[in-house]
């Protein structure tokens, strides 16, 4: 039986809110996602109860305790172990009619920690050691009733790979956007987050994208998301940014309150996306730029827009957009070559000014060509760098580039 098998470990403080309530003549179980969380012997974040005690009596019993819903729906009561969430409800409410407002099976069950019984009148304990979720009344919309009810059936399908079944999806299917956006903003921010950085995000993006549900939320990803989300859970931000590819990152994270930090890097590696059109290698401050963005998200960026190319269907295209990307790979790494290269070498003593005074001509990037060249002689040979040697190396060094001065031009 079920409720021989689960895990009663509750800690004594949380237990003593169950006493105190029965001590003055009220009922108290465990119930919801913190009860299937205990009997999967998992500690919960928390402990959900419901009572028969008023909201009244709950504050008069607890002088701690605050309300965390409007009209003192919930009460949150402090415990040394942790908080305890208590609900009241009406004494003439059958049991299973109150079970039945939590959606799932798996949360409709009720455990009674004092004398140790388990009520489970929808099959919710088989339910939950099959790692399936199941609506107890699929054909009643309960998602459009409790949105909250979204929230934590995505998060088990990301956390634990929990399975919907069909009438599960097929409630999740008709959620509208009304019906998403009746969710506090900062818990859906908080729960995408949440998502991405769990085991197994990518099960979740292809739920959403197979049930519609991502229309809701405001977005629609590109084909093979999910593939690629499965391969970066070790870099959430990064899951979250594939997701959101070819959409409005900076309004959609606004909308969702998400956090500040996290969501200026999404939007950085979405406006840099793909490589191969924002930059270039032929373009020096087009590199400048590129070198600019962190080392791990330049990495990110190729790591991404390579395996989106490869995933392509082969094409003259795609092999060309191939080429490109690789010959700016190429080009930020002889970038950074140059730039380590230059860090060791001396200042020449010899400015611009100088070298385009030897030289005879304008700026312009023979002025560059030189420079580089002196820095090589001189990194070579430090003795070298004195001006009247720099200006002597100058006078024997013409490049096919260097135009003739004016002085030059018409003085022969």
């Amino acid at each position: 039986m079920a409720d021989r098998m689960i895990q009663s470990d509750l800690s004594e403080a949380s237990l003593e809110v169950f006493r105190h309530l029965n001590r003055r003549g009220h009922r108290a179980w465990m119930t919801g996602e913190s009860l299937a969380e205990q009997m999967l012997g998992r500690p919960p974040a928390f402990v959900s109860l419901q009572t028969t005690a008023t909201s009244a009596e709950i504050r008069d019993l607890f002088g701690q305790a605050v309300p965390t819903h409007p009209r003192g729906r919930v009460w949150q009561v402090p415990t040394l172990s942790g908080p305890v969430d208590c609900q009241p409800c009406e004494e003439s409410d059958p049991l299973n009619t109150l079970l039945a407002c939590r959606g799932l099976t798996s949360f409709g069950m009720a455990w009674f920690p004092l004398d140790e019984t388990l009520k489970d009148p929808f099959g919710g304990y088989s339910d939950l050691t099959a790692g399936r979720l199941r609506l107890i009344q699929p054909n009643a919309s309960p998602l459009a009733r409790n949105p909250l009810l979204i929230l934590s059936l995505l998060n088990r399908v990301a956390r634990w790979g929990e399975d919907p079944d069909p009438d599960c999806q097929r409630a999740l299917s008709t959620v509208n956007r009304e019906d998403w956006e009746s969710i506090p903003s900062p818990w859906r921010g908080a729960a995408l987050k949440k998502i991405f950085e769990s085991a197994q995000p990518a099960r979740v993006v292809r739920l959403l994208a197979d049930t519609g549900l991502e229309k809701a939320l405001g977005v629609l990803s590109h084909p093979g998301t999910a593939p690629l989300v499965e391969q970066c859970t070790d870099d959430p931000l990064l899951g979250l940014s594939i997701w959101l590819r070819g959409n409005r990152p900076g309004r959609f994270l606004r909308r969702h309150r998400f956090d500040r930090v996290g969501g200026q890097r999404i939007v950085r590696l979405l406006s840099a996306h793909p490589l191969e059109e924002n930059f270039s290698a032929r373009r020096r401050s087009s590199l400048l730029r590129l070198a600019a963005l962190p080392a791990l998200d330049r990495e990110a960026l190729f790591w991404l827009r390579e395996n989106e190319l490869e995933s392509a269907p082969a094409s003259d295209e795609i092999r060309l957009t191939q080429k490109r990307l690789a010959d700016l790979r190429a080009g930020l790494e002889d970038y950074f070559k140059r730039e380590a290269t230059a860090q060791k070498s001396p200042a020449l003593a010899l400015d611009g000014r100088g070298i385009m005074a030897a030289l005879g001509i304008e700026s312009g990037p023979n002025v560059g060509q030189a420079i580089e060249y002196l820095k090589r002689e001189v990194q070579a040979n430090p003795e070298l760098n004195q001006p009247a040697t720099l200006r002597s190396l100058l006078a024997s060094w013409h490049p096919d580039s260097l135009p003739q001065s004016p002085s030059n031009a018409h003085g022969t």
